[in-house]
């Protein structure tokens, strides 16, 4: 049998019986065809020896209980517990094998890292001496570094926890939330005594009421809360929020029932002494010098929330809905500022736009003049005058001392000091 497969043979011989040679060699070559198997199977499997070339297996139940098959150093098959052999903290002058596992108590590699020995040998006390034949395990003092910030995330989370709680215990001590009437009491949801200034929305009243100290009152107050009385003829002698105040309410809006006499109230107010009758919005106080018809300040007001246009203007700008600038309007003092040496117009390349301030530069090249000023400033100067007419010609660029005349061919000429160019004076080319 090879593996799972058993050898079939082609022919059965009998007992007693002559077998042919050609059914012999047919049974042979399907047991040479098995054994190829086998060896093939044999030659890719790991195996295990009773005495390996340099370490001894066990083979008993026993002794292989637990243990791993792995490879050493010389590449030989050795039956090993897990990962390797503990051996506890690290000494010198101490005979290790391979796979030992040691703990660096010392911390000379790193304290108290796990190692595991990667070959067989006598260690020295200093165990970084022989740091080479150690392979880090487990890195104790990254575990231990994680661990602190593990430990300060913690920490820093629950402090923040601790002060989440604490603003919400204070949130909730100062807004109680939704009650009603009811349920209306001197103690905070935390069942602490209610403070002067603590608020929550009455579910009854669909109001919001606040704890003066003592007791709970409305934070608004309808017009049915406030009754307003003209004991003492306030309303004959002095103005209403004085009124008022005497009756222990401010009030922002007083509903009109009735006409309103603003000339009356425009007395009463500058005098504090004449009658206001009523008033529709108090938000401040109002000044007024004469006769105010409210009628038509509201008409006025709807009039012109309704315009899509303004007055008709005239002058440098004209119209009404549409305003346009007149032409010749704009004047030079009227355009934007301009550096000195500058001109008005369009620079080359620039494309179509706004008019550009541009430099004389600017300018030559706009108009297609590619020479600079300097260049201009150079141009030979044909002079077609006697040599008296160049004296009179004197100037910062020619001055007496710097030519002299020659004649070559019947033609005048001049010399430049200094240079090789020669002026013509009587027409005919230099």
């Amino acid at each position: 049998m090879a593996g799972n497969r058993f050898w079939n043979f082609v022919v059965t011989f009998t007992a007693g019986t002559t077998a042919k040679a050609e059914e012999v060699n047919i049974n042979l070559s399907g047991i040479n065809t098995g054994l190829d198997d086998v060896a093939s199977e044999l030659d890719e499997a790991i195996q295990v020896n009773a005495t390996p070339s340099s370490t001894n297996i066990t083979l008993n139940a026993a002794a292989r209980a637990l243990k791993i098959l792995t490879f050493n150093s010389s590449g030989d098959v050795v039956a090993v517990d897990d990962i390797g052999d503990w051996q506890g903290d690290h000494a010198g002058s101490t005979d290790y094998n391979e796979r030992d596992i040691v703990k660096d108590a010392a911390g000379d590699i790193g304290l108290n890292n796990i190692y595991r020995a990667n070959t067989s040998f006598t260690s020295n006390a200093d165990m970084a001496v022989d740091a080479a034949s150690w392979d880090l395990v487990i890195d104790v003092t990254g575990v231990v570094a994680a661990q602190v910030l593990a430990e300060d995330a913690r920490d820093d989370a629950q402090t923040a926890e601790a002060g989440a709680e604490a603003q919400l215990i204070l949130f909730t001590g100062q807004y109680y939330g939704s009650r009603t009437t009811a349920q209306e009491s001197n103690l905070d949801p935390n069942n602490n005594a209610s403070t002067t200034g603590d608020i929550y929305f009455n579910s009854t009243l669909n109001r919001m009421k606040v704890f003066n100290g003592a007791t709970w009152q409305l934070t608004t107050a309808n017009a049915v809360d406030v009754i307003v009385t003209d004991a003492g003829s306030y309303y004959g002698t002095k103005n209403v929020e004085f009124a008022l105040q005497q009756n222990g309410a401010i009030l922002q809006h007083i509903t009109v029932t009735q006409a309103v006499n603003l000339d009356t109230m425009e007395s009463g107010i500058a005098t504090n002494a004449s009658g206001i009758t009523d008033i529709e919005t108090k938000t401040d106080f109002i000044t007024v010098t004469q006769a105010v018809n409210l009628d038509t300040i509201e008409s006025d007001t709807t009039t012109n929330n309704a315009k899509v246009s303004n007055a008709t203007h005239s002058g440098d700008v004209a119209g009404s809905t549409t305003l346009t600038i007149q032409n010749n309007a704009v004047s030079n003092a009227k355009a934007a500022d301009m550096v000195q040496n500058s001109i008005k117009g369009r620079k080359n390349a620039a494309g179509s736009g706004d008019p550009q301030d541009m430099t004389g530069a600017e300018v030559l090249l706009a108009i297609g003049v590619t020479l600079s000023a300097a260049e201009i400033n150079q141009l030979p100067v044909d002079i077609t005058a006697s040599e008296s007419d160049i004296t009179a010609l004197q100037t910062d660029k020619i001055e007496a001392a710097d030519y002299a005349t020659s004649a070559t061919g019947g033609t005048s000429k001049i010399r430049i000091s200094g240079t090789d160019m020669f002026i013509t004076i009587d027409g005919s080319s230099a």
